[in-house]
């Protein structure tokens, strides 16, 4: 999609006689503006997608505790998969057919638990797997986790909605915010006539006033890029996956130089 939006962009842009310059940099930034939003919009729906499953965790563990003691840790994977749990009874749907087709039982809850970075399954999964190799009745434990699980998620709701809205404050002023104020003085500072200053005698020369200002533009750019970069990085680690912050830096960081020279060419 990234990639017809910078064509398509780039082809409007032309016929329309804009300069091929300015037309260039604006298809890339609608290129990167794009990719950027992709791919925040997938790692929401992962985000999502791995808080539904964190917050069915004490209901599948419930059901759980419901089965007779000795009941079969590949039945009990059975019904769970049949649930009609969003998202968590698909996991547990694969993990079922892998051992159908042979796969032992403790690692097919493993690779399901490794699927999906959530500590309340991974959790799950390790009783699951306790159940499985000791035989014991288990559904006590499973019971009274899943309260344990209920509270905990009633505290973590209230710290994910804070931390939530920090995560898409930063991403916003490195990739957009930021750049745009900043592309706009620049714009404003090299448009400034400075010839009375000239006529007065005061101030420095030329040469050197020239030499201040593409000092000033070369660190604003830089403060640019490393701003997008730490917020990018801070963004992953807060996220609890440090590497996705390098997949949000190389997105951001092109997104934020292309909005600082958009507004200042505009």
């Amino acid at each position: 999609m990234a990639s017809a939006v910078f064509m398509l962009g780039l082809a409007a842009l032309l016929a329309l006689k804009v300069e091929p310059a300015l037309a260039t940099g604006a298809a890339l930034l609608g290129f990167a503006g794009v990719f950027f939003l992709s791919l925040v919009w997938v790692a929401w729906k992962w985000e999502q997608r791995v808080l539904t499953i964190e917050r069915l965790v004490p209901d599948a563990l419930l059901h759980a505790s419901a089965f007779p003691r000795g009941t079969h840790a590949q039945k009990i994977i059975e019904h769970l998969s049949n649930a009609h749990y969003p998202f968590l009874s698909m996991e547990f749907g694969q993990c079922h057919h892998e051992i159908e087709r042979g796969m032992p039982v403790e690692e097919a809850l493993n690779g399901m638990a490794w699927r999906t970075p959530s500590k309340a399954l991974h959790r799950a999964v390790r009783l699951l797997v306790l159940g499985y190799k000791s035989g014991a009745d288990m559904s006590l434990v499973f019971s009274e986790t899943a309260n344990d699980l209920l509270e905990t998620h009633s505290i973590l709701r209230e710290q994910n909605a804070s931390a939530v809205i920090e995560k898409y404050t930063l991403l916003l002023a490195g990739g957009l915010i930021v750049p745009g104020v900043l592309g706009m003085l620049t714009g404003m500072v090299g448009n400034l006539n400075a010839t009375g200053i000239e006529l007065l005698g005061i101030g420095a020369e030329p040469v050197q006033r020239e030499a201040l200002l593409r000092a000033s533009v070369l660190s604003t750019q830089v403060y640019i890029a490393v701003y997008a970069f730490l917020a990018s990085v801070f963004v992953g680690i807060q996220e609890g996956q440090p590497k996705k912050g390098i997949a949000y830096a190389c997105a951001l960081v092109p997104l934020s130089l292309g909005v600082y020279f958009f507004i200042q060419w505009i």
